[in-house]
């Protein structure tokens, strides 16, 4: 979910995971961001790759299970890659509702190297478990190695700011 006016746009998240308990509630404490300890695996095969994450949680309406298996295509140079993409990988904010209101974190990372990627299978609740409805149409489908992230300390964001009045 994103959020911010147009030029301040960032990034809010439903769920991090973390395959380690004390790691995940450790980081939910210090960051208040929803860090989810989380079953999980992930194997490459080629230029297969299979994800398998399970997650229960307090209220959940069903388990949440996501299990996705993509063929990793070619990389798509930058100036090829859609709106869409760069909406998705190009976030250099991101919010999180603390203790005392909401916050944001500035994040810096280079661009994301995109590869094509056709979906295999795919079987998921998360969506579901969440309480949010099933979007329509295909799926986006795409590769990245990663980056290396850094995100600044959080700092609170003002009511002005917010359209609050108070």
């Amino acid at each position: 979910m994103c959020a911010g006016r147009k030029a301040e746009g960032g990034c809010s998240f439903f769920s991090l995971d973390l395959a380690r308990f004390l790691a995940a509630i450790g980081a939910r404490v210090l960051t208040c961001l929803p860090h989810m300890w989380t079953r999980i695996q992930m194997r490459r095969e080629g230029n297969r790759v299979h994800y398998e994450g399970a997650w229960t949680w307090p209220g959940a309406v069903c388990p949440a299970v996501c299990k996705v298996r993509i063929e990793i295509g070619d990389d798509v140079p930058y100036p090829h890659v859609n709106d869409l993409i760069v909406f998705l990988s190009a976030r250099f904010r991101l919010y999180a509702e603390f203790y005392d209101g909401l916050r944001y974190g500035q994040v810096e990372h280079p661009a994301w190297p995109i590869r094509h990627a056709r979906l295999l299978y795919m079987e998921e609740t998360l969506l579901r478990a969440a309480g949010l409805p099933q979007p329509g149409g295909d799926p986006v489908v795409c590769f990245s190695e990663g980056v290396d992230t850094r995100i600044a300390w959080f700092k609170k964001v003002d009511a002005a700011a917010r359209g609050v009045r108070q």
